[in-house]
């Protein structure tokens, strides 16, 4: 086994590994309606290729040259991950199942992480939070609201509007204020993928949200207020059959707003931060965090 630099040419590989890595976990929920998210498959390959092609974090591969004895070799592993000023966010991380216990997910993870201030999004799997908690990140739950929306706990809201590329200086500003690190490059990423983006720019008030078809893709805000105002626009305009995924027990505000339009919390895994609190008041994305 080694490890080396992911390429582009790994996506179809790294793809053939991530599936039967996260299919199967304990309590794993099923999968949003396709409905919700028509370009899943395509839309983790493109931020894979971008996380890639921009080199602002170590993306790798575990390969497995032995092809002995019939044995397929090839990718068994990978980890790719991002560096967005001095917050490190591991994106995605996967070895084959019969696999395990190998050393080769620490292997993996020593390649990519710089250490210091960090943020990613753990599954259930109880070997991820193991090591996870090993490196010193520290769990906070994470929920997924869902059922169908009761539009009568959704009160009318104002000073929501559309934003577009001329609005990044304001994203900027709020994920430096929110998260402690810009990342001007993953917006432009997602805009250009056609996410709706959503933004809110009144005095002392400032957030947005990131939409990919129906699905609140990332939200943050400098108060509740706003950001509660922001997923409630989402909600309102989105299907009678709503999702919001990758909501951290650290935000209770998006709870109560779930909860008043007939939404449920369910726990789907866990925001891992290390150096830094959970951010507040924010959706983070599954990814890119």
């Amino acid at each position: 086994m080694r490890i080396r630099a992911m390429t582009t040419d790994d996506i179809e590989a790294a793809l053939a590994v991530r599936a039967p890595a996260f299919d199967g976990l304990p309590d794993d929920p099923p999968a949003p309606p396709p409905e919700a998210r028509p370009r899943a498959a395509d839309w983790w390959q493109t931020r894979t290729r971008h996380l890639i092609e921009t080199g602002e974090g170590a993306c790798v591969v575990a390969e497995d040259d032995r092809e002995d004895d019939g044995g397929a070799g090839g990718v068994i592993g990978f980890a790719t991950s991002l560096q967005r000023d001095d917050l490190w966010c591991l994106a995605t991380f996967a070895v084959l199942p019969d696999r395990h216990g190998a050393g080769i997910g620490r292997a993996l993870l020593d390649a990519v992480d710089p250490g210091g201030r960090a943020m990613l999004s753990s599954s259930v799997h109880p070997g991820a939070m193991r090591t996870y908690h090993r490196r010193g990140f520290r769990l906070t739950p994470m929920m997924r609201l869902e059922g169908t929306l009761d539009r009568r706990g959704l009160p009318a809201v104002t000073g929501v509007r559309e934003g577009s590329p001329a609005d990044l200086d304001l994203l900027d500003a709020v994920d430096r204020r929110v998260r402690g690190a810009a990342r001007r490059i993953d917006h432009r990423l997602m805009l250009d993928a056609g996410h709706r983006l959503l933004v809110v720019d009144s005095g002392t008030r400032a957030g947005y949200a990131s939409i990919d078809g129906d699905a609140l893709e990332v939200l943050a805000a400098t108060d509740e207020d706003t950001a509660a105002d922001l997923m409630r626009t989402v909600l309102a305009e989105g299907p009678g059959s709503a999702w919001v995924p990758h909501v951290s027990g650290a935000n209770s505000w998006a709870v109560a707003v779930g909860l008043d339009a007939g939404l449920l919390p369910r726990t789907t895994g866990y925001l891992a931060t290390r150096g830094m609190a959970p951010p507040v008041p924010y959706v983070h994305h599954g990814s890119l965090l």
